[in-house]
């Protein structure tokens, strides 16, 4: 169920990213039409230079704040739109699936660990002091963050407790856009809401952390 629904997200994103990238590129030039009275009229449609489309994949490494032991690698990929604001300023909402977790420690000394898949729809803005290259700062939130633990280890047994949870984050990150077409990102992803369930891990608050690492690219510009 998990592989299908990643499957179908990315699928859906991927044609829904080409279906607008297309849409821009057979797009007429917004002309103005002069109406009855003299006045031009200018049709609202956005131009192609002020939105495209792109994909993002990186290194994740999550903790599950206090109650973390040791922290886990793994990966995230997703897409997202950017809307051009002014010549520094952009918004850009994403969609990502990402693999967190941490290996946890509760207050009896047991040890588990958690797997967790995370759907992500962060909403962000960006500042670029240079247009399309050189240095730019990130920040947003994700008001919606769906959190499904798989399985934890525990004390060499494993323990199967499957649940989904929501969690509302903040997101701060900076990178570096090597040309229009493409460039690297580091963020931080701080949870808010506590992730626990009485079946997962007693006596310890958790609550999602993951600094990521990763590339962007523009489909629009290959």
């Amino acid at each position: 169920m998990k592989k299908h629904l990643f499957y179908f997200l990315m699928t859906g994103l991927f044609l829904l990213m080409v279906s607008v990238v297309q849409a821009q590129s057979d797009s007429a030039v917004d002309i103005p039409q002069r109406t009855k009275s003299g006045r031009l009229k200018y049709p609202l449609v956005v131009r192609p230079e002020e939105i495209s489309a792109g994909m993002i994949f990186g290194y994740n490494n999550s903790s599950l704040a206090k109650a973390t032991f040791k922290h886990r690698s793994a990966f995230h990929v997703g897409g997202y739109f950017t809307f051009r604001l002014s010549p520094h300023w952009e918004f850009q909402p994403e969609i990502q699936f990402s693999l967190q977790g941490a290996i946890v420690k509760n207050r009896i000394g047991e040890i588990r660990e958690l797997y967790t898949s995370n759907v992500l729809l962060p909403l962000t803005f960006i500042y670029t002091p240079k247009k399309y290259k050189g240095p730019y700062f990130q920040f947003g939130f994700q008001p919606v963050t769906i959190t499904y633990f798989v399985y934890g280890n525990q004390n060499n047994f494993r323990i199967r407790n499957r649940f989904w949870v929501s969690d509302v984050e903040a997101l701060l990150g900076v990178g570096w856009a090597i040309n229009p077409d493409w460039g690297f990102y580091v963020r931080y992803n701080h949870g808010f809401k506590q992730l626990n369930r009485s079946d997962a891990i007693a006596g310890v608050p958790i609550r999602n952390r993951v600094y990521q690492a990763g590339i962007f690219f523009n489909l629009d510009r290959w």
